[in-house]
């Protein structure tokens, strides 16, 4: 009786420190660095299979100093972003009887360099320098406009998420959005979190990324789901 005792406070100490180093595992595990060892350039090269034709974009459009030298907040769209562009922008030549894109170099630097520019900014800003957004009460959480590098005003803003029944509580999530009418940039229409009548909005799946000369977030190529330019009629506007 005395030694199963023994043996059962025995196995009882054995469970509870592998408790304990698995659940150090756990904590240790939710942890990252943020941090990279290189431009943002160099992080995007790194990531081979992500943003592969992100950067030959980059390079088609001549801003490669920009990603290399600037100081830049770079709202990073992946391969899929533009190769969802393409497909589009193919299925309408084609609709016209029309040579479709073999290869990107067949289209124009200028509007590559034109799409890029519009998620880039000046400065290194992380998630938590940008003003909360929620399209419900769009006037008292409306975000904020910044000057992207072609010029266009963009709008950027945290949407804090529910936690339960506890309003803003939850997690943060950040989104890039193209206002389509300038003149009234907090007009929405048919407001979801997806889509609505007046913004083209981007989401952000990875936040705060910071490569020596600025910070990366990276948009999610679905849900929704994500074209290079935000708006493909104004990217015809450039191609046309």
């Amino acid at each position: 009786m005395r030694i199963s005792k023994i043996i059962g406070i025995v196995t009882l100490g054995c469970l509870l420190l592998t408790a304990c180093k698995k659940n150090d595992y756990y904590v240790d595990s939710g942890t990252s660095n943020p941090k990279f060892n290189g431009t943002v350039m160099d992080y995007l090269q790194s990531k081979t299979g992500v943003f592969d034709t992100t950067v030959q974009v980059i390079k088609l459009a001549g801003m490669e100093k920009v990603f290399s030298t600037d100081t830049i907040t770079f709202f990073a769209p992946n391969n899929i972003c533009i190769r969802n562009l393409v497909t589009n922008y193919n299925f309408y030549l084609s609709s016209l009887g029309r040579d479709t894109v073999k290869k990107l170099s067949d289209i124009d630097p200028s509007v590559w360099k034109n799409l890029m520019s519009l998620y880039v900014f000046k400065g290194a800003r992380k998630l938590t320098d940008f003003h909360q957004l929620d399209l419900d009460v769009i006037n008292s959480f409306s975000g904020g406009m910044y000057v992207s590098y072609n010029g266009r005003p963009m709008n950027i803003g945290v949407r804090y998420n529910d936690e339960g029944s506890i309003k803003y509580a939850g997690y943060r999530s950040l989104y890039i959005s193209y206002i389509l009418d300038l003149t009234r940039p907090t007009y929405l229409v048919g407001t979801t979190w997806t889509s609505n009548g007046t913004w083209i909005m981007a989401r952000v799946t990875s936040s705060d990324i910071q490569p020596t000369n600025g910070v990366v977030h990276v948009i999610a190529f679905s849900n929704p789901p994500h074209s290079l330019g935000f708006d493909f009629n104004y990217f015809l506007s450039l191609v046309n």
